[in-house]
C-alpha cells in the first residue's frame, strides 16, 4: 500500500500543482490593468504567470523523471523505421490544393469578397502595391513579411497575365498550405512514431489545419518551419558548418514569418548550441552566433517598428482565460506529463534523438505564451501541435489500451478545434459556397451575369453606390473610408484615386487605446469620409462571452470593466464631423 501510494503521490501532486498554477493563481496575481481588447485582463487573470507554471512544471517533470530514473523503458524502436507512404504525402496535400482552389476560384471568378482574414491582408497589401507605403512604418501588420510580400511578388512576376492581388493571395495561399503540410510530413518522418501515429497525426494535422478563414496567418507554413529547421539542424551527423548556416537562414526565415516563431527558434537554438558546445566543443556556439547575426541582419533591413504590434500582444491583448475546457486539459496533459517523460526515457535509454527531441520540446515551451495567451482551440492546435507529436513518442511505449485513449483525445481536440472554428467562419463561407455552387449550375453564360440582388446582399454589397452622386458632393478630393468598403465601391474609388490609404484596418486592428487614438488621429487629417449605412464598430470581449471561442461557457466574471475598442471613434465622428449628404445607402461626412 505504501509502495502504491509513493508511486501514485508524484502524478497526484503535479496535477494538483497544474491545476493550482494554471488555472486558479493567474487570478491571485492579476495583471495590470491597461486599455486593450482583453478577456482575461477584464477577469483579472494573468496568462502569463500559467505559461510560466506549465513550462516549469514540464521541466519539472522531465528533471524528475530523468534523475530519479523513474521514465526508463525500452521503446519498441523496431517499429520506428517505416515513414509516411509516400502516397499519402502526395494525396494529402492534392486533396487540400484541390479543395481550396475550387473555393478560391469561386471567389475571384465570380467577385465574392470573403472579408476576415483574405480580406483584411489583401486590403494591407494593396496599401503597398497601389500607394507604395511601407511595411510596418506605413501599413499594419502583427506577422512576418514573408507572410506580405509573396503575392505581392507573384503578381509582379506574373504581370503580363494581369493577375489580380486577390487571385495572386488565393494563389500563395494555396501554395504555402501545401508546403507546410509537405513540411509536417518532414517533421513527422524524423520523430521515432510507429507508422501507424504517423499516419494517424498527419491525416489529423491535415484535418485540423482546415484554412476556413482562408488567411495566410493560420496554416502550417507559418508555424512548421521552425521544427523543420530544426529537425535538420539536430541531425546527429550534421557538421557544425553545415548547421550553423542553416541557423543563418533558418532565423530569418522564422523572424520572417512571425516575431514569436523567430523567438522559439532563437531560444531552442540557444539550448542546442549550449548542449553540444558542452558536449563536443566550443566550436558549437557558432550556431547562437550564426542566430545572432541573423537577427541583426533581419532587424536592420525591416526595422525595429516590426515588433510594434507584437509588444501589444504581449501586454495581453486578445488574451482569454486559460481555462479547464478539454482541449486544455489534453494540451497541458501532454505538455506536463506525456512529452517530458517521453524525453526522459529517451535520454536514459541514451538514443541518438534525444537531443533533437529536447530541442523540440524547447521551441514549444517558448511558444507557450501564445498557446496559453489567446487560449482558444485554434491557437492551442497550432502552437502545440508538436507538444502533441512529442507526447506520441511516449504513448508509443505504452499499452494499447492507453494508446487508444490518446488517440480518443487526440481526435476529441481536432474535432473540437474544426467544429468551433466552422462555427465561427461559417457567416464567411456559407454565402461563397451557396452563390458559387448555384451560379456554376447556371452553366458559363450564367457565371458571367451581373450578381442578383440578393447575391449582392450576401456579398455586402447593396448595389446603390454611385461615384458620380459622390463627386458632386467632394468633387474629385481624397475620401477616408474607416469602415472599410465592398468590393466594388472601394474598386471605383481606386480607379478615380479617391481612395485614401490607413495604417490600420478598422475591424482588425483597432484593438487597444493607444491605437485607437492613432487612428483617429489619422482619419481627422482627411476632409471627406464616406460610411456605409448602419457602420460601426464596438469590439468587446468577455470571459462572460467566450461560448463561441471555446465551445463551452464556464462561470467566470469580468471583476474590471472591459475596454470598447470603438467608442473613442464614435465620439469623434459625433463632434468633428458632419454629415452632409447621402449616396445609396452611404454616409458622406465633412470634417468640421
Amino acid at each position: 500500500m505504501n509502495n502504491r501510494f509513493r508511486q501514485a503521490a508524484f502524478p497526484l501532486g503535479v496535477l494538483l500543482a497544474a491545476c493550482f498554477g494554471v488555472f486558479l493563481l493567474p487570478f491571485l496575481l492579476p495583471p495590470p490593468a491597461f486599455q486593450g481588447v482583453s478577456a482575461a485582463n477584464s477577469a483579472g487573470f494573468n496568462n502569463k504567470i500559467a505559461s510560466v507554471v506549465a513550462a516549469f512544471l514540464g521541466v519539472f517533470v522531465f528533471a524528475y523523471s530523468l534523475l530519479g530514473k523513474r521514465a526508463v523503458g525500452e521503446l519498441r524502436t523496431s517499429v520506428f523505421g517505416k515513414r509516411l507512404p509516400v502516397s499519402l504525402i502526395v494525396l494529402v496535400p492534392a486533396v487540400v490544393l484541390a479543395g481550396m482552389a475550387l473555393v478560391c476560384f469561386l471567389i475571384c471568378h465570380l467577385s465574392l469578397p470573403y472579408r476576415d482574414d483574405t480580406g483584411y491582408f489583401v486590403h494591407q497589401m494593396t496599401m503597398h502595391s497601389v500607394f507604395g507605403h511601407k511595411l510596418y512604418d506605413q501599413v499594419e501588420l502583427p506577422y512576418g513579411p514573408l507572410l506580405y510580400y509573396p503575392p505581392l511578388w507573384l503578381q509582379s512576376l506574373l504581370s503580363p497575365l494581369h493577375l489580380s492581388l486577390r487571385a495572386s493571395y488565393f494563389a500563395c495561399l494555396i501554395i504555402e498550405s501545401v508546403t507546410g503540410l509537405l513540411l509536417l510530413a518532414y517533421v513527422i518522418n524524423a520523430l521515432p512514431l510507429s507508422r501507424f501515429w504517423r499516419i494517424g497525426y498527419f491525416l489529423l494535422g491535415a484535418v485540423g489545419a482546415l484554412p476556413v478563414n482562408l488567411g495566410v496567418n493560420y496554416t502550417f507554413f507559418r508555424f512548421i518551419p521552425v521544427f523543420a529547421f530544426l529537425v535538420y539542424v539536430t541531425e546527429p551527423t550534421r557538421t557544425v558548418r553545415t548547421a550553423a548556416v542553416v541557423c543563418l537562414v533558418g532565423q530569418a526565415v522564422c523572424f520572417g514569418i512571425s516575431p514569436e516563431m523567430g523567438f522559439a527558434f532563437f531560444v531552442s537554438i540557444t539550448a542546442y548550441a549550449v548542449y553540444r558546445a558542452y558536449q563536443g566543443g566550443l566550436a558549437w556556439l557558432t550556431l547562437l552566433l550564426s542566430s545572432l547575426c541573423s537577427c541583426g541582419i533581419f532587424f536592420l533591413a525591416v526595422g525595429s517598428s516590426y515588433l510594434k504590434l507584437f509588444k501589444l500582444f504581449a501586454r495581453g491583448l486578445l488574451n482569454i482565460p486559460v481555462e479547464p475546457v478539454p482541449i486544455c486539459l489534453i494540451f497541458l496533459g501532454a505538455l506536463i506529463w506525456i512529452a517530458p517523460r517521453a524525453l526522459a526515457r529517451s535520454w536514459l535509454n541514451r538514443n541518438a534523438d534525444s537531443p533533437r527531441l529536447t530541442t523540440l520540446y524547447v521551441a514549444s515551451l517558448a511558444l507557450l505564451p501564445a498557446a496559453l495567451g489567446r487560449a482558444d482551440p485554434w491557437h492551442i492546435f497550432w502552437n502545440g501541435f508538436i507538444v502533441l507529436l512529442l507526447a506520441g513518442v511516449g504513448v508509443c511505449a505504452m499499452p494499447m489500451r492507453y494508446q487508444a485513449a490518446w488517440a480518443a483525445a487526440l481526435c476529441l481536440l481536432v474535432g473540437w478545434t474544426v467544429v468551433i472554428n466552422g462555427r465561427f467562419y461559417r457567416g464567411e463561407i456559407k454565402p461563397v459556397i451557396h452563390i458559387g455552387l448555384h451560379r456554376l449550375r447556371q452553366g458559363r453564360r450564367g457565371l458571367q451575369r451581373p450578381l442578383t440582388k440578393k447575391e449582392l446582399d450576401d456579398c455586402g454589397d447593396d448595389g446603390t453606390f454611385d461615384l458620380s452622386k459622390l463627386q458632386t458632393i467632394v468633387g474629385h478630393d481624397r475620401v477616408a473610408t474607416p469602415f472599410g468598403l465592398p468590393l466594388a465601391p472601394e474598386a471605383a474609388l481606386m480607379n478615380s484615386g479617391q481612395f485614401t490609404p490607413s495604417y490600420f484596418s478598422a475591424r482588425s486592428a483597432i484593438l487597444d487605446g493607444s491605437t485607437e487614438e492613432a487612428d483617429v488621429k489619422e482619419f481627422n487629417t482627411s476632409k471627406w469620409a464616406l460610411i456605409p449605412e448602419g457602420s460601426a464598430f464596438a469590439t468587446k470581449e468577455t470571459p462572460e462571452e467566450l461560448r463561441n471561442v471555446l465551445g463551452l461557457q464556464l462561470p467566470y466574471r469580468s471583476i474590471r470593466k472591459p475596454y470598447v475598442a470603438g467608442g473613442r471613434f464614435a465620439d469623434n465622428i459625433s463632434h468633428h464631423w458632419e454629415l452632409v449628404g447621402r449616396v445609396g445607402n452611404y454616409k458622406v461626412y465633412e470634417h468640421k
